[in-house]
């Protein structure tokens, strides 16, 4: 082999290293993008787009889209009713990434205001949202982290497994 032609394929190989590290960086800002989006919807009750980055086995387990808009607005009217008031929905950082199982995944903080008008009470909630990257159709789909440790994963997700670590829910109340 002549120099030359080390030299390209050395080049060809760290071109598909950087086209890798490229597409991982932007697989990142992607799903940063959608966890944000799933946020913003949940502030001002859009469902449909909560749904369009909710994980389709969770939509198929409520008995499809129609269903899970029907259940989201029945639930939200209902705390409406009893003062419980959404303040602030904001994600956070970008936990954990894997390729594991034949896709992308990821980790995110989210992090949840409600307010208790009632009770005069202020939750607090940090959360995970755990994505699921389907690369066919280049759409991130999200469930609710802490979901996935307990036994019911088995129900939505059979054949789950993951390296990354899922941390606790961390919740404060507070008076106001």
């Amino acid at each position: 082999m002549t120099k030359l032609s080390s030299f390209i394929i050395m080049l060809l190989l760290l071109g598909n290293g950087i086209c890798f590290a490229q597409n991982e960086a932007e697989l990142k800002a992607e799903a940063l993008t959608s966890a944000k989006a799933t946020s913003e919807a949940v502030l001002v009750l859009d469902y449909e787009t909560i749904i369009k980055y909710t994980h389709p086995n969770i939509i198929q387990a409520t008995g499809g889209k129609d269903q899970m808009i029907s259940l989201l607005e029945t639930a939200m009217n209902n705390a409406k009713n009893i003062g419980v008031v959404i303040e602030k929905s904001d994600i956070g950082n970008l936990v954990a990434f894997e390729q594991e199982q034949g896709q992308y995944r990821c980790l995110i903080e989210n992090n949840l205001v409600i307010t208790l008008q009632t009770q005069k009470k202020r939750i607090r909630n940090k959360s995970f949202l755990f994505g699921f990257y389907d690369a066919e159709i280049k759409q991130w789909y999200f469930v609710e982290a802490n979901k996935l440790n307990s036994t019911s994963v088995v129900t939505y997700f059979p054949d789950f497994k993951t390296s990354i670590s899922i941390p606790a829910d961390e919740q404060t109340v507070e008076d106001f």
